[in-house]
């Protein structure tokens, strides 16, 4: 079976709302538009400006999960421990370092909604039954990043 990003993305953010991910549960965006906007024009202005032309052009019409998608390059917002990490799904192992680089412009936006973490998931179809499920694998990456030193990071996971 051959899977796209997208695909993975939503199966893995499905999981995670559904609380199917173990010690890792899902966190939700913050709901406040108009401060997620102030953020945004303050500390990632470059990504705001490159994500309009994907965005509704009236902005009290955009989702909140698309200017953080589009805008903070977070897929789902994720709790463990305390820790909110903000994560980028990708099945592509060439944009890893563009999406860390990402990540990193707008890590000061991300600090201002208490977002602790930052990580880039590198996800990989698996062929066969893994021997550590994604559950583990995932809480292992997550409390990797929230113990490491950098805000962002990267790491794989076999799905």
């Amino acid at each position: 079976m051959y899977f796209e990003g997208r695909m993975v993305e939503e199966t893995l953010n499905n999981l995670i709302k559904l609380g199917k991910a173990g010690k890792v549960k899902h966190q939700a965006f913050p709901d406040d538009l108009s401060e997620l906007v102030a953020a945004c024009e303050r500390h990632a202005r470059k990504d705001l400006s490159c994500a309009r032309p994907w965005l509704p052009s009236e902005q009290d019409e955009w989702d909140i999960s698309e200017v953080w998608d589009k805008v903070l390059h977070t897929d789902i917002l994720v709790n463990r421990a305390g820790w909110v990490v903000a994560i980028d799904w990708t099945i592509n192992p060439v944009e890893v370092n563009n999406k860390v680089g990402k990540l990193e412009r707008v890590k000061a936006a991300l600090a201002r909604f208490e977002v602790d973490r930052a990580i880039v998931v590198l996800v990989h179809q698996y062929e066969d039954a893994p021997k550590v499920s994604w559950q583990e694998q995932l809480d292992a990456i997550v409390k990797a990043s929230c113990q490491g030193d950098d805000y962002v990071s990267d790491a794989e996971l076999y799905f």
